[in-house]
């Protein structure tokens, strides 16, 4: 990836820590995931620098400006994304299943997109994550039978 986004890898490394790659690094990973079809989200406050509502999410055909190189699988998922909560919450596949209350393995077969047929476990794990302050988004297609716009964002200011 870190080629691709025409960086060193070392530089992609930094920038997943707390403290950043600066700007230049920051930038170009940005353009990377959006010429491939993720939108980012969020508002900053200009006199506070506080960030509000930041989250991610995929391409909307119904809503978005085409990205420069967008694969066709990119396009559409076929549900929401449980391992991009899990991600922005930065939490473990363990600290799911306990605060979730469903066991490690079903938790790892939902975020994976293995298990698609335990319904209760599923709604379950939407219920755990809203709680934690995540909103899923997107929207189901009828004639494709995929969503678009699939992605997470953070309600709460004080998450991030």
């Amino acid at each position: 990836m870190a080629e691709l986004a025409k960086t060193s890898l070392r530089s992609v490394q930094l920038a997943e820590r707390e403290d950043g790659a600066g700007e230049e690094v920051n930038s170009k990973l940005r353009f990377f995931y959006e010429s491939r079809g993720v939108v980012f989200l969020g508002s900053v406050e200009i006199s506070s620098g506080l960030i509000s509502t930041c989250g991610v999410r995929l391409w909307d055909p119904f809503t978005d400006q085409p990205p420069e190189k967008l694969p066709d699988d990119q396009t559409r998922a076929h549900r929401i994304s449980f391992a991009a909560a899990r991600s922005f919450l930065d939490l473990s596949l363990e600290a799911v299943s306990k605060g979730s209350g469903i066991n490690r393995q079903a938790v790892t077969s939902l975020v994976t997109g293995a298990d698609t047929a335990s319904t209760e476990k599923y709604k379950k794990l939407v219920r755990y994550f809203e709680e934690q302050g995540i909103e899923f988004l997107g929207r189901r297609d009828p004639a494709s039978q995929g969503f678009f716009g699939v992605g997470v964002r953070i309600l709460d200011t004080n998450i991030v």
